[in-house]
């Protein structure tokens, strides 16, 4: 029996034959598919246990590249995927006395220079545009390639790793500075959340920025490219704290710059057109190069840059200072240091919750001040403005420092007044209630007393508000109130006589 295969000359003879003449085609249709010789992971649906050998090798990659063999002991799955796709292919490799991911070598022993290249094609030239992570793919799955699904993820991140310099990555369109594990593991589930983009920064640039890295966050070298000098930027940013982030306490300025780098989509955009036009700088001024625009462009950013450093430790600085003044009354002698304003307030107000009424938010502030257990003393400065601001210092908005400015005036001045009951009520006498009785008018200004009453006398005073109580019963709170404040001004003014008749 004879059959005959499209495309192919002549009669096939036999299933011999027919597999061989399937193979050649195969060959000729995918001549340049990569040499890739483990069946647990050239697939298109990896197994359980391949997927999670995969998981680890990226771990490995992205945390032990410095390592010979990633620092992968024994023989787990992930051992056998990086001796077949990483070591043998030369994707991984010593270099100049130090392991890290290149470019596969001239000999390629698992023809992936092809890939590569096509790779490189893909995303095109400089800043061209952000290629999806699945157009990606597609070209590589198709012929001449025909690359798994299951490789695919492991092939990219190496890319990345050896190319980090000039390829930068996006996920959902916001520019990333580092390849997480996340973004890994995310890769290979989800990998339209991810886009790629070539660029490269040469000759004059470089140089000039240079200077402009140094003083913000170290040098970089002469030969840096436009992704060594927005990814220590980006970074710089995102470790501040959110409130520095969000523009808290500085200028319209240094604001849009933080936007800025939040809201960055593109590195060249971000360097060469948003940050210039912020600093007062048109994009075609500062794209001309001249070294005294560059310079103008570089110092006007870092004082921005150090605006937004400083933001925060000049909030902690400014509520050491507002602690002294409201609850030391530091106003005319020298402030001090948080050590020391912790330690004057903790000796000032410990104990004084056990005067307050349970539960109550000046008892919790007052437990706060004296409170010995944290770490440093930032932290413990820290861990009062959250108190008094409803939300972590760091967090802070304009409507968190408004919260906290009235609550310290508040609880400052309900503090100052459990005080004198204490003053008030010696131990002795520690099983009566203490009342403090305080009135504020224009003409007389602050007059209270501090009563110490024992339970005998606060129930017979109790009984006696009653009966006075049943003859307001007619007037509304507002009159009820009035009548109270009058015999509260005429037993002042009594007390205020005797004393001056007994002088």
């Amino acid at each position: 029996m004879s059959w005959f295969f499209g495309g192919m000359a002549g009669p096939v003879r036999d299933r011999r034959d027919l597999q061989r003449r399937l193979s050649e085609w195969i060959d000729d249709v995918y001549h340049q598919a990569p040499l890739i010789r483990n069946e647990l992971i050239n697939r298109e649906r990896p197994s359980t246990s391949a997927a999670t050998g995969r998981k680890r090798l990226l771990a490995a990659m992205l945390g032990a590249a410095d390592q010979p063999e990633l620092g992968i002991e024994k023989d787990p799955a992930e051992k056998s995927l990086y001796l077949s796709l990483l070591k043998q292919s030369g994707l991984h490799r010593r270099e100049d006395g130090e392991y890290g991911f290149f470019a596969p070598p001239e000999h390629d022993p698992c023809r992936l220079r092809p890939l590569w290249d096509a790779i490189a094609d893909t995303l095109g030239a400089d800043g061209a545009r952000q290629v999806p992570v699945p157009e990606l793919y597609a070209r590589l799955q198709r012929p001449p390639f025909g690359v798994r699904l299951g490789v695919l993820p492991i092939l990219l991140v190496a890319y990345l790793l050896a190319h980090r310099r000039e390829t930068a990555l996006y996920q959902e369109g916001v520019f990333c500075d580092t390849l997480t594990l996340e973004q890994a593991e995310l890769l290979c589930r989800r990998p339209a959340l991810f886009a790629l983009e070539r660029y490269a920064l040469q000759g004059l640039r470089g140089e000039l920025f240079e200077q402009y890295l140094a003083s913000i966050v170290g040098r970089i070298g002469r030969d840096a490219t436009l992704l060594d000098i927005v990814r220590p930027l980006v970074r710089f940013i995102a470790q501040l704290p959110d409130y520095s982030q969000q523009g808290g306490g500085v200028s319209e300025e240094a604001r849009q710059v933080a936007r800025i780098f939040r809201q960055a989509k593109r590195p060249g955009a971000l360097l060469f057109e948003d940050l210039p036009r912020v600093c007062g700088i048109s994009p075609e001024a500062f794209a001309a190069q001249d070294p005294g625009v560059v310079d103008v462009f570089i110092q006007r950013l870092i004082a921005l840059l150090r605006e937004l450093r400083d933001a925060y430790p000049t909030l902690l600085d400014d509520w050491r200072r507002r602690l002294g003044r409201a609850l030391l009354e530091t106003a005319d002698r020298e402030e001090p240091e948080v050590a020391t304003l912790r330690g004057e307030l903790a000796e000032r107000y410990r104990g004084l919750e056990r005067y307050a009424p349970e539960l109550s938010p000046v008892g919790a502030f007052a437990r706060r001040l004296a409170d010995t257990g944290f770490r440093s003393d930032e932290a413990w400065l820290e861990s009062v403005m959250t108190l008094l601001g409803g939300a972590p210092a760091g967090k802070w908005r304009d409507s968190n420092r408004l919260q906290a400015e009235a609550r310290l005036a508040e609880f400052a001045e309900q503090l100052r007044d459990l005080r004198r009951l204490r003053d008030a009520l010696p131990e002795s006498r520690a099983k009566q209630d203490a009342v403090l009785l305080k009135r504020v008018d224009p003409e007389h200004g602050e007059v209270s007393h501090v009563l110490a009453l024992s339970s005998t006398e606060r129930q017979a005073a109790a009984e006696r508000a009653a009966e006075i109580a049943t003859g307001l019963a007619d007037l509304d709170e507002t009159q009820r109130l009035a009548i109270v404040a009058a015999l509260l001004e005429q037993c002042s003014d009594a007390v205020s006589n005797k004393s001056s008749d007994s002088t």
